[in-house]
């Protein structure tokens, strides 16, 4: 845990002080690769190759899929694009079910049969988090047949399915789709169809940081630097601090590399967060005023788990501490200092919408049967 704790002392001395260690050097951000037009992610595995299908109805361009597969070996990965302008969570939840109805009735034409089915509730899922329904199948010769979706939204709509018939594969395709991401608006040229009111695409738009995260542009003012956090030749994460000239608040994007496998592992992350900051802000000789901290037991690692500190620094000022703490396989610190509630408000807003590229993974519910149309 060395590690974590020395991170956080830099991203508190960060948040409270604007310092920067000596160490932290900008780095450039790992290769991905555009797919299709539509998608990045990092390169695909060995000997895998990428198909692109275009779906028309006459010269408007509905949709695109790709098939990601090695040979004809039956494990691949199935990228379904839709593009529309899903304006609204109705429209959103909708495009859900037909993107995980759609496989259904797929798999089901193969005469294979669908013994095992994880929804989430569509009703109440968080669609700004990657989406997990998962689906199991028994082939006519008693040979299990995995699925396993991440669903995502930006502008469009995104699918992407992998299709695995042994564990190996189903890991190793599970693992790059977990790099799929939207490609940037302005690479897609093609006319799209617009579901509901039209409004202003690019006001929009979340765009890529560092390839780490996902989020609205920065607020008017500030900017971002990436420092690496490193154990000699070893990255162990990476902190995006978020800064402005005219004004001493700021913000601090920490994000773990290390894996986090269990809800044990994530909640001991959690407390090392919270425990690591706290600590590193008593240091600077800063007197916790109040505190809003979930008890690490109950908290629901599925989801954004919010803590609210304030300190009273020694020349008086308040220090008003917002961190909002996710996983996916990975750690996520999203952290606010603002000594003025103006500012606080400001980048609490640019904060709650950042996605990681990895989404969060949502609860799922048991649920044997398909999703309502």
């Amino acid at each position: 845990m060395r590690h974590v704790n020395n991170s956080f002392t830099f991203l508190v001395v960060f948040l409270a002080f604007g310092s920067e260690p000596l160490q932290a050097q900008e780095e450039p951000v790992p290769a991905r690769t555009a797919y299709g037009g539509v998608v990045t992610a990092a390169t695909l595995p060995p000997d895998y190759t990428v198909t692109t299908i275009p779906l028309r109805q006459g010269k408007e361009l509905l949709g695109t899929n790709l098939v990601v597969r090695k040979g004809r070996d039956a494990s691949k990965v199935l990228i379904m694009v839709q593009h529309m302008d899903l304006q609204t969570d109705a429209l959103k939840r909708a495009a859900m079910k037909a993107f995980v109805n759609g496989i259904i009735d797929l798999l089901s034409s193969t005469n294979m049969k669908l013994v095992e089915t994880k929804f989430p509730d569509a009703a109440t899922v968080d669609l700004k988090t990657r989406i997990r329904p998962k689906l199991k199948y028994v082939t006519a010769d008693k040979k299990n047949v995995y699925v396993e979706f991440q669903i995502f939204f930006a502008q469009d709509g995104y699918a992407v399915a992998v299709i695995a018939d042994n564990n190996e594969d189903l890991k190793t395709l599970s693992q790059w789709a977990e790099t799929v991401g939207p490609a940037p608006p302005e690479g897609q040229t093609a006319s799209r169809k617009t579901a509901g009111r039209p409004q202003p695409q690019a006001q929009h738009a979340k765009k890529n940081y560092e390839g780490l995260i996902l989020a609205a542009p920065l607020p008017a003012g500030f900017q971002m630097t990436n420092h690496p956090m490193r154990n000699g030749a070893r990255l162990l994460g990476n902190t995006l601090a978020v800064t402005s000239k005219n004004t001493s608040s700021r913000a601090a994007v920490t994000v773990e590399n290390r894996d986090l496998p269990t809800d044990d592992h994530k909640r001991t992350a959690y407390k090392a967060y919270v425990n690591g900051t706290a600590q590193a802000l008593a240091k600077t000789g800063a007197t916790l005023a109040h505190q809003e901290i979930p008890n690490p037991a109950t908290i629901d690692v599925t989801k954004r788990t919010p803590v609210k500190l304030t300190y009273k620094t020694p020349d008086g000022r308040d220090l008003y501490i917002d961190m909002r703490i996710f996983f996916t396989r990975n750690g996520y610190n999203v952290a606010v200092c603002a000594d003025n509630k103006e500012d606080l408000k400001t980048l609490t807003q640019w904060a709650s919408t950042i996605t990681p590229l990895t989404k969060v993974p949502t609860q799922i519910s048991e649920r044997p049967r398909k999703l309502s149309r």
